[in-house]
């Protein structure tokens, strides 16, 4: 691996543990049984990867649940709640 690529991936993981972070360090939650039904569909819906008809490769349906939390949850909720995904994908069933 070269240099550069080395030096992209710890930016990347640098940035996402900063924006992990600030979301704990501002936590902020209205409803805790609403940010946790959300935490199990994004937990849910990370193991699943579909397949569309003519598009080449997959796409994961928490996408759905992370355009559908942004709305009703705190940055903090989100940021955590998709973190937690991207933890939690490692298991993943395709259809």
């Amino acid at each position: 691996m070269t240099a550069k690529a080395k030096a992209f991936i710890a930016a990347v993981i640098t940035a996402g543990a900063a924006t992990v972070a600030f979301a704990l360090i501002h936590w902020r939650s209205d409803d805790l049984t609403r940010f946790f039904v959300y935490l199990l569909l994004f937990a849910a819906a990370a193991t699943l990867k579909c397949r569309v008809p003519g598009v080449t490769g997959t796409y994961s349906p928490v996408f759905f649940f992370t355009l559908l939390g942004s709305a009703t949850l705190s940055f903090s909720e989100v940021a955590v709640a998709s973190s937690f995904n991207a933890l939690s994908s490692r298991s993943v069933v395709r259809l």
